[in-house]
This record gives C-alpha cells, sequence and structure tokens, in this order.
C-alpha cells in the first residue's frame, strides 16, 4: 500500500516521534511511505533512514496557499498512486478534504485539543475515519465536533520496548525508576500531576521509587513545589 503522512513540521516533540514510529512500522510492514510536512529534525533523520520527504509548508493559514498545496497534493497523489492519507494537523487534514474523489482514503490523527471558536470548527476537517491517541480526545471529538463514536478508533500512544527494554535484569535492591518527559502546561500536563500524587503510594507499596520529571513550561515551578513537599512526605 501506498500512504502519504502529512503534518504540518516535524521537529521534536511526542507528534514528531508518534509520526516517525508510524513510518518506520508501516515500512518494516511492505508499505511505501511518503511524508509531507515544513521539515525539521525527524523529517531529517527519517530521510537518513530512507523514508522519503516532501517539504511543503504544511503549517501555513493562507487560504490561497491551501489552495496552491490542495492542487500539488493532488497531483502527486495520482502521479504516486497513493491510496491513504493520514494527516497529523489541523491544516494538513483540511487540505486533504476531498481526495477520496480521486480514489485516496482520508485519516486524521488527533493529538491535542485544538482551540475551537466557530471559524475553527467550520475550517477543521476529522477524516472518513478519525484515530484519536486518548479516550479522552476521542470524547472531544464526538463532543465538540460531533464525530460519531463509531468513527474514531483510539490507538493510545506507547512506548518502542525494543528500544527502551533493559537488556539485562535489574537488581532487586536498585530503586524502581519512572522517568516522565513532557510538555509542562495547562493542556497536557495532568499525567505530571497524578504521578506526583500517587508517588507516596508508589513507595508504601513497592519499596524504593525514584521518580525523575523532565520537561518545561508555565506550570514548571508548580512542579517544583509539588516535587519538594512528596520529597519532604517521603523523608528526603
Amino acid at each position: 500500500m501506498k500512504i502519504l503522512i502529512l503534518t504540518d513540521k516535524l521537529g521534536i516533540g511526542g507528534a514528531e516521534t508518534h509520526i516517525a514510529q508510524l513510518a518506520n512500522e508501516l515500512v518494516k510492514r511492505g508499505n511505501k511511505v511518503l511524508i509531507a510536512s515544513r521539515g525539521g529534525e525527524t523529517a531529517d533523520r527519517l530521510e537518513a533512514q530512507g523514508i522519503a520527504q516532501i517539504r511543503l509548508p504544511l503549517d501555513t493559514h493562507s487560504p490561497i496557499r491551501w489552495l496552491i498545496l490542495r492542487h500539488k497534493l493532488r497531483n502527486l497523489i495520482r502521479r504516486e498512486g497513493i491510496e491513504v492519507a493520514h494527516a497529523h494537523a489541523r491544516v494538513p487534514a483540511l487540505i486533504i478534504r476531498g481526495f477520496r474523489r480521486i480514489g485516496c482514503a482520508e485519516i486524521v490523527t488527533v493529538h491535542a485539543k485544538f482551540r475551537s471558536g466557530i471559524l475553527r470548527r467550520l475550517l477543521s476537517y476529522w477524516g472518513e475515519n478519525s484515530i484519536a491517541v486518548s479516550e479522552d480526545l476521542r470524547a472531544y471529538l464526538h463532543n465538540v465536533y460531533q464525530i460519531p463514536l463509531q468513527r474514531i478508533e483510539v490507538i493510545p500512544n506507547g512506548i518502542d520496548l525494543l528500544r527502551f527494554l533493559p537488556k539485562e535484569k535489574k537488581e532487586t535492591s536498585a530503586p524502581l525508576r519512572i522517568l516522565f518527559a513532557s510538555r509542562l502546561d495547562a493542556d497536557c500536563s495532568r499525567g505530571a500531576e497524578l504521578l506526583c500524587e500517587i508517588t507516596p503510594t508508589l513507595a508504601e507499596r513497592l519499596g524504593k521509587v525514584a521518580v525523575t520529571i523532565v520537561g518545561g513550561g508555565s506550570k514548571m515551578a508548580e512542579f517544583e513545589q509539588r516535587a519538594e513537599k512528596t520529597n519532604r512526605l517521603l523523608g528526603f
């Protein structure tokens, strides 16, 4: 199968990691993958691995440029025989709308809760079928954009165990180490909040536990205070 993955940019981040892992796995399974984006560090890395990249300004907010991009992508799909267009950002999703009429399936993956004013809702498109990376995003699509639940598949983000699974067994006397890495802003820090709350319970049940929260953002100072409070509670 020939698949076109589209996103606004491919720098460094959670959505970029998701796209990189998806592209690599699709290629391993015998599919041909082409990625269109503004470019960035992840795009360069994937290109070095042999996954074709097309640099297009898919992060533009100009309606005139949207029309130009639609024309370019339509020609690309016809020329390359692309069977699936899979968008991972709002503008690329809007641009692929209607490509099913030239025989290309339209899929959109939702990675975050976008702002949803009246104009933004009118200019949003979520594909013939949508993928949400969590149950709360599935509910968001359904409640805010009235997408039928049967059209939304939840595929949670995961970890590449081949990359992160320890090769050697850890000594039982060593502490359980938990690393949480994320942007620490109001819209994406709930996981870090919960981890701070349950750390004393984890220590009580599992013994030695070492938790590290890595990131930055508007709530960083709050998490430093949470960490100090938890450490005092645990006697550190």
